[in-house]
């Protein structure tokens, strides 16, 4: 499938002054994030979620295929690019 956004994967690192927190991909950065207000903890979550949008869409498609053929001998791996996808999103 021929994607339409920047293809991944992407990385949250904290910006060259540390007021912001860069989500990059190979050609650039795809989102700045604002860091260091009272809100610092969702800033951090929501630069990961962000970063891992394109790990997300990939399992998310890869289990639609999964679930639409029933092919049961593919199952470990689905469920393990789900996994991985869900503790980029949350950081981990």
């Amino acid at each position: 499938m021929h994607e339409k956004h920047t293809p991944g994967p992407w990385e949250a690192t904290e910006g060259s002054y540390g007021n912001y927190i860069n989500v990059k991909a190979e050609r650039g950065t795809v989102a700045r994030i604002p860091w260091g207000r009272e809100d610092t903890e969702y800033d951090n979550a929501d630069a990961h979620l962000i970063a891992a949008a394109p790990e997300l869409c990939s399992a998310l498609e890869t289990a639609i295929g999964f679930i639409a053929c029933g092919d049961e001998s593919d199952g470990a791996r689905v469920l393990s690019k789900a996994m991985a996808a869900i503790k980029k999103a949350r950081g981990e």
